[in-house]
């Protein structure tokens, strides 16, 4: 990879459809932290990006409305899609970065809160989050087997701090979200807890994360054949 890329995310909170005020500075501040990747969360067609080349996850037309995605991409570099398992909460794409660099594979995710479907009697609390981490962390673990010369990131929100408090989330899909990056030799480069030394920060854990390989794994992986996770 280039020696400088910034990858960002951000949970746009739907602004395109509630408080649209807020778009203008969101706009602004995406302007000045002048990422070279984005990958943004609830966000609306109407948050576009100049200079950008765009992939997005598919519309959910029965909990969204028109232009709203739960994620899109954002990039400098020329993206490709890859097919996802679950195209409305995930979208993946190869970036193709200058000569001599990197291949990268980006994968942006929600992985979906805690009661969804309970309201409306669907779902116990968690139950989706679980079977949306088992899905989605084979599939991360399926792709870096089949892409071994890639670097893979994948970014989105979890849903689930990953610093080692207690904040959100639950531990059993905190414990597969990291196994599965172990697994997958990732490292979530948002995984330090700011509330204490050096950064005393008084700002809230957060859920959203941006995990990645360090290199790419040619010798050590083979094409195709994804590593199991053991959780006991």
């Amino acid at each position: 990879m280039p020696k400088h890329f910034r990858i960002a995310t951000w949970n746009l909170d739907r602004s395109g459809v509630r408080r649209t005020s807020r778009m203008p500075l969101q706009l602004e501040k995406i302007r000045q932290l002048n990422a070279d990747l984005w990958i943004l969360m609830e966000t609306h067609s109407a948050i576009a990006l100049e200079g950008y080349e765009s992939l997005a996850s598919q519309h959910d037309p029965d909990y969204r409305k028109q232009g709203e995605s739960y994620v899109t991409i954002w990039s400098r570099s020329s993206l490709r899609r890859i097919e996802t398992q679950d195209p409305l909460f995930t979208v993946c794409a190869e970036l193709t970065l200058p000569s001599n660099s990197a291949k990268v594979l980006l994968y942006g995710t929600i992985i979906t809160y805690g009661t969804d479907g309970v309201s409306e009697g669907l779902a116990q609390p968690w139950q989706r989050h679980r079977a949306a981490v088992r899905m989605q962390t084979k599939e991360w673990l399926k792709l870096r087997a089949e892409y071994p010369d890639h670097v893979l990131c994948v970014a989105g929100d979890f849903n689930a701090n990953l610093d080692g408090t207690r904040w959100y989330g639950v531990p059993d899909t905190k414990k597969g979200i990291e196994l599965a990056l172990v697994a997958g030799g990732m490292h979530c480069a948002t995984g330090a807890n700011l509330r204490v030394p050096p950064y005393n920060s008084s700002a809230q854990p957060s859920i959203t994360s941006v995990c990645r390989t360090t290199c790419a794994r040619r010798s050590s992986w083979k094409r195709g054949r994804a590593p199991s996770i053991n959780a006991s």
